[in-house]
């Protein structure tokens, strides 16, 4: 891995400019007290030019960025030459209370955002606290005893993070409103003259005299795509600071510090060919490491020594002990490799596949740095640059026990000779799986080429078919132990062996075919107990008397154990019939010269009503959301480094199952019904909606699962599975692999699983037939096409899900072609189950993915599908989550009516994970910002004004949707309209005591429109929210009209006249009782 890190440097300037305006009542002039021909005391009125200075960047070219450096708030405080407190003066924006009379904001140059603040104070020689934007949220303020506070003390002041923010767990810091950043500095010296300058002790006039510093660091990380071997899919921040000094003049570590960790936090898709995340951070400043001090060597182990650690110790990140990085803030980047690695003393180049993990300790190690420097400063920005070249360091420590990248950790698995490595969805799936036990007895005679004993040859083939499984039920996650071996030994029995096993989710059924077998039914050794379960038909009866042939892995690799010895002792081996089977026994083929042993793997959905270690009921869906993949390899031989945490592979068959992801909040006590996402696609994108049967009624906008029904004419216990899917084609043949362009099961890598090539109906491939009675039974129907408001939800949950998850994965930035027809394969458009009727207001057939919450009706240009499944939350009577039908997923918000006291709310809080709230509420307008912007995301809640903004006539006001956008002239060019500044026609509006209301952004906009604030808007006449599309040259940015869309189809849709209905984020105290 290459690392390299790039500073940026912000400041903020005060720049005393001009002549001061000086008035003042007529006195004497020896009233004056004078000292080295300094007045004191004189009235004088100050005006201050505050400018905020653009990013520079030392190491690539400079680009002018004056990007969070508004001043929305403003308190100076003045202390006389010896530091005494003098005066405290203040701006908010209110003119009736505020001491600063005006921030006017001026120019924005190279040199910065300029403001000028006026106020009255006195001549002489001063010392000044500046703070800018106190009470932004991320900060506990002090208390009023600052006032009190000489200069010395509050220079010095310490701040705490906001209490609610300093847990861990909590989301990685960003900021969506300017007026979050803190800003502050200080002036040891400057003289207020009595003819309007400000200078220094010498008579300099001082330009600017005071700059202030951000008091968050900026980071952020850009991983290189690469090859496409490493996926990142997630990350955390370690060692998060909860204190910081007021100022910046930290030059040691601050004692008595907390650190807390994040969440883990998925990181988007590719963009400029790099995923790229960032977060902010308050500053960390940690002693220099004297042994790696000095610039950084071109020797890159010197620089894995930045991530050593202690392995006696705790191997949890939060509680590793450091050798170099003390305290030091650091980052661990998971994802997934696929690639090759050259493993062995001949470096022979193999191909391999595992999960990995990638620590990286933050500090300045660019070449102008120091490999011993951990400190993160304030007002900095870092970039790192990383680019992951190989797992070669993971193997070598596995198998070597020699640590080269101590930062580098995982599972990596050799697939070289294997033709059957499945990476699958959580859904239900299908694999076929052959092994050649010829093959293995010819490695085993290499490595005996003189005989051997039989203690010895047992050994060798318990080595030879290992099992590894991995599963989040499990102590470690992941084990492994030898069946053949145990067997032959005879030291524990089957039960005890597999006590601490996640296995019986994979059934496999012995076959001398070549091609995916119809299921049976689930075998009576796989089903969970239905006992005191509120669902007692969760696998609707008893399955077929063929069911009993399936057998479990345990089971399979002894009785291949078994013949493997036959082969190797030349004793006679006898072919199997599917006729002819014996239950417990695997059927031995001869399709060459080679035995093999052939299996259809059937795989359970990745969904537990029980522990499957201790049996107690899952009262929780989390249980098996956003887990780790679960995993069954059958490997020749492991390796595994001292310290646990990496392991190397080689593979006879490899199975990998992802959890379903979701965005839904999963805390017990909120009891919320949500819905699991499959991560992959596996219908042919050529497929058109189809004609589903007729039906009476109408398709639902928000319960995808009846819709599901009715499309397919659903009759329970009659409907047949064949008149939709061929079931001896739904499955897969051949190794797959996250190439999501390649995972379809259309006769190339799988089966042609469709007997329907139809959209409407492709999510049956998803499902199985539990009972094996060819019948569509309610139980079996689990995963279905959503409805549009299931898609809405998806959408607004996108920075939820991990990169592979997303719906649209294309490069929005990038877009070439004819939009949106030429971006259809990259998840463009979905087709949804909700209605496509003429009459229908809403317009629903196709989810707009790309654009996050735009829908329309069929146009003709094709789409794409992603199947769903209920996740029931146990409230009430309800015990556990094995309930399917009548399960309704829940809405991202809550309406409450507006009352005499407030007005109308829509509550967001806690139905979606934390992610995806913003942390600290907006007081004036949103950022700049794009649909996939953290600034497009909820609040706790918001108030929703009562109507449309009004002009002075009692009509609807409009106002030019550029300026609502913050358009800047990209596309169609009107710089006498539009000056790329967000225009807020909310800052006036005042509702029931209620001020500082701004625009809604998109995802707020969405749940205006589905709660029906919005159905005054027409085709003609629509709302506008504040969010752009990420891609202007495209579309400009989210409206609602007749439904939520995004204009800029036509290049003069920027000009159109939008409708204003305010939102505003309620107080902090909302829900503590306090509204106001």
């Amino acid at each position: 891995m290459n690392t390299k890190r790039i500073l940026h440097t912000w400041s903020v300037g005060l720049l005393f400019a001009g002549a001061m305006l000086l008035t003042f009542v007529g006195c004497m002039d020896d009233d004056w007290m004078k000292t080295n021909n300094v007045v004191e005391g004189k009235p004088v009125t100050v005006s201050l030019k505050l400018g905020c200075k653009a990013n520079s960047d030392i190491v690539v070219n400079t680009r002018v960025d004056n990007s969070i450096s508004s001043i929305h708030r403003l308190r100076i405080f003045v202390y006389d030459e010896q530091g005494k407190y003098m005066q405290s003066l203040l701006y908010t924006g209110n003119s009736d209370t505020d001491d600063i009379t005006t921030l006017t904001k001026g120019n924005s140059s190279d040199e910065g955002q300029l403001y000028t603040a006026k106020f009255a104070t006195t001549s002489g020689k001063r010392k000044l606290i500046v703070i800018a934007n106190a009470g932004g949220g991320y900060w506990q303020t002090p208390g009023e005893s600052v006032e009190t506070y000489t200069y010395t003390q509050m220079k010095e002041l310490a701040i705490n993070l906001s209490s609610k923010l300093a847990v861990n767990g909590v989301t990685p810091f960003q900021i969506t409103d300017e007026a979050q950043m803190l800003m502050t500095g200080y002036l040891d010296s400057v003289i207020f003259s009595e003819d309007g300058k400000v200078t220094d002790d010498s008579g300099n006039v001082l330009d600017p005299a005071i700059t202030l510093d951000r008091a968050f660091a900026h980071i952020t990380f850009k991983i290189a795509k690469g090859n496409g071997n490493f996926t990142p899919t997630s990350y955390r921040v370690y060692k998060i600071p909860t204190k910081s000094y007021l100022m910046n003049f930290q030059t040691t570590q601050l004692e008595g510090i907390d650190y807390i960790y994040s969440a883990s936090s998925v990181i988007d898709g590719v963009s400029d060919d790099s995923y790229t995340f960032d977060f902010y951070l308050p500053e960390n400043i940690q002693p220099i490491a004297a042994d790696l001090a000095g610039p950084p060597p071109v020797d890159a182990t010197v620089y894995a020594k930045r991530d050593e650690w202690n392995k006696a110790g705790d191997h949890k990140p939060e509680n590793k002990t450091w050798t170099h990085a003390n305290d030091g803030t650091f980052v661990v980047i998971s994802g997934t490799y696929t690639g090759t690695a050259n493993i062995g003393e001949g470096s022979a180049t193999n191909q391999v596949t595992g999960s990995v993990e990638y620590t990286i300790h933050l500090g300045d190690f660019s070449t102008s740095g120091s490999y011993g420097d951990f400190s993160v400063k304030r007002n900095t920005s870092y970039t790192y640059n990383v680019s992951v070249t190989g797992v070669n360091n993971i193997i070598v420590e596995a198998t070597k026990d020699d640590e080269k990248q101590p930062g580098a950790e995982g599972e990596i698995y050799d697939n070289t000779n294997t033709l059957y490595t499945y990476n699958l969805d959580a859904h239900y799936e299908q694999v076929y799986l052959e092994y050649n036990l010829s093959s293995i007895v010819e490695s085993l005679k290499k490595q005996f080429p003189s005989g051997t004993t039989e203690d010895q040859i047992n050994e060798a083939i318990g080595n030879q078919l290992r099992l590894v499984v991995q599963s989040d039920f499990m102590p470690n996650q992941r084990s492994s132990l030898s069946p053949y071996f145990i067997y032959v030994t005879g030291g524990l029995k089957k039960d005890e062996a597999l006590k601490e096993i996640d296995y019986k989710w994979i059934e496999f059924w012995p076959q001398t075919s070549s091609t995916i077998a119809a299921y049976p039914g689930v075998s009576s050794w796989a089903r969970e107990k239905l006992t005191d379960m509120e669902n007692s038909d969760f696998y609707e009866g008893n399955a077929t008397t063929n069911a009993q042939y399936l057998m479990d892995v345990y089971d399979i690799i002894v009785e291949m154990g078994k013949a493997i010895k036959k082969i190797y002792n030349n004793e006679t081996i006898t072919i199997g019939s599917e006729n002819n089977r014996t239950v417990g026994q695997i059927l031995i083929s001869q399709p060459g010269q080679d035995y093999v042993a052939r299996f259809t793997a059937f795989v359970n959905e990745y969904f537990y009503l029980r522990n499957p270690l201790t049996g107690d009921k899952i009262t929780n869906w989390n249980a098996m959301t956003n887990k780790i993949p679960r995993e069954m390899i059958i490997a020749m031989s492991t390796a595994t480094s001292s310290d646990g945490q990496s392991s190397y592979s080689k593979i006879h068959s490899y199975i990998s199952q992802l959890s379903m992801q979701t965005f839904y909040n999963d805390a017990e006590d909120l009891a919320i019904n949500g819905f699991g996402i499959e991560t992959y696609n596996e219908t042919p994108v050529s497929y058109t909606f189809g004609f589903p049967s007729s039906y009476s009624g109408y398709l639902s906008n928000t319960d995808g699962r009846e819709n599901q029904k009715k499309l397919i004419g659903f009759m329970d216990g009659v409907t047949m599975w064949r008149k939709y899917i061929t079931v001896t084609e739904n499955g897969w043949t051949q190794s797959i692999s996250t190439d999501r362009t390649k995972r379809k099961l259309n006769g190339t890598d799988g089966g042609d699983a469709y007997f329907e090539k139809s959209a409407y109906s492709a999510c049956l491939s998803r499902n199985r037939d539990l009972n094996g009675n060819g019948r569509i039974d309610e139980n079996e129907l689990r995963w279905y096409l959503p409805s549009i408001n299931e898609y809405i939800r998806i959408g607004i949950g996108t920075n939820a899900l991990s990169s592979e998850a997303k719906l649209y994965f294309g490069v929005k930035s990038n877009m070439q072609g004819t939009y949106p027809n030429d971006f259809i394969r990259l998840g463009a458009l979905y087709y949804t189950s909700s209605e496509n009727l003429d009459y229908d207001p809403y317009r629903t057939r196709i989810f707009w993915a790309v654009e996050k919450g735009a829908h329309s009706p069929d146009n003709g240009l094709g789409a794409v599908i992603r199947c769903i499944r209920v996740l029931p939350a146990t409230t009430g009577d309800r015990t556990d989550v094995s309930m399917i039908d009548q399960v309704q997923p829940s809405s991202t918000y809550v309406y409450h009516e507006a009352t005499s006291k407030e007005p109308i709310v829509l509550e967001f809080k806690n139905r979606l994970v934390p992610s995806l709230y913003r942390s600290e509420r907006v007081n004036t307008s949103l950022i700049k910002h794009n649909e996939d912007d953290p600034s497009n995301s909820f609040y706790d809640a918001i108030y929703v004004a009562d109507d449309f903004l009004r002009d002075d006539n009692g009509d609807y006001a409009l106002y030019l949707f550029g300026n609502l956008i913050g358009y800047n002239n990209e596309r169609y060019n009107a710089p006498n309209l539009f000056d790329g500044e967000i225009l807020n026609p909310c800052a006036d509006y005042s509702e029931k005591g209620f001020t500082n209301w701004r625009l809604p952004n998109q995802v707020e906009l969405s749940a205006m429109h589905a709660q029906g604030l919005l159905d005054d808007c027409t085709d003609t006449q629509g709302a506008a929210s504040c969010t752009q599309f990420s891609n202007l040259s495209v579309r400009y940015g989210f409206v609602r009209t007749n439904g939520v869309g995004c204009y800029g189809a036509s290049a003069n849709e920027v000009t159109n006249n939008m409708l204003v209905r305010c939102v505003r984020d309620v107080n902090a105290n909302y829900f503590t009782g306090g509204a106001n």
